[in-house]
């Protein structure tokens, strides 16, 4: 369990810089996380249909009309990303059947709900693979401004791959142990 703070000083560790005790106080570090943070998480809670950010919910119909479609619905204030749209009976349409059109959903459905991430997500629920991903991602964000040294910058973007892989793929064999069985016999067998 992660705050914004504790994510911003494990980053700003990866740099070697000072650490702050609030993203709010008056320092070039608070500063360059206050930047970067959230452009940062809201970059990776994108790359991924992250468990921990999914959320389900159904979505309000607005008065209005758009030809060629049976109805216009609010998207939910905290969705980022659309994962899936879901008629009454919970069948997932095809995306070819809905569009999303800035924050509202064109579809024929008299009652959809849907799938998504969550961009409102409390740091304390996040994954701790996701943390380290954020960790590096923001330190890559950051490194240029703090440091001035263009391979650290580099360095922190191979990190961030290296880690937001070892996230993915933990986050796509969560809760499929066979998936995960078959992975760690692989990882013997080479």
């Amino acid at each position: 369990m992660s705050s914004m703070t504790q994510i911003c000083n494990l980053a700003l560790s990866y740099l070697g810089c000072r650490r702050i005790d609030s993203p709010t106080e008056e320092s070039e570090e608070a500063r360059a996380a206050q930047l970067h943070y959230e452009v940062c998480k809201n970059e990776i809670l994108r790359s991924v249909s992250w468990n921990f950010a999914r959320r389900v919910s159904t979505v309000a119909r607005l008065d209005k009309e758009v030809p060629g479609w049976g109805g216009v619905y609010q998207l939910p204030l905290d969705c980022l990303y659309v994962i899936d749209l879901h008629g009454q009976a919970g069948a997932t349409v095809p995306q070819g059947e809905y569009r999303l059109a800035g924050r509202e959903v064109l579809c024929h459905l008299e009652k959809p709900w849907l799938e998504y991430i969550s961009g409102e997500i409390d740091p304390m629920n996040f994954d701790a693979l996701f943390v380290t991903a954020l960790a590096y991602r923001l330190a890559g964000a950051m490194a240029h401004d703090l440091t001035g040294n263009g391979s650290l910058t580099n360095q922190m973007g191979q990190l961030y791959q290296q880690a937001l892989a070892e996230a993915r793929l933990a986050n796509g064999t969560e809760g499929n142990q066979e998936v995960f069985q078959s992975r760690r016999y692989v990882e013997v067998e080479e």
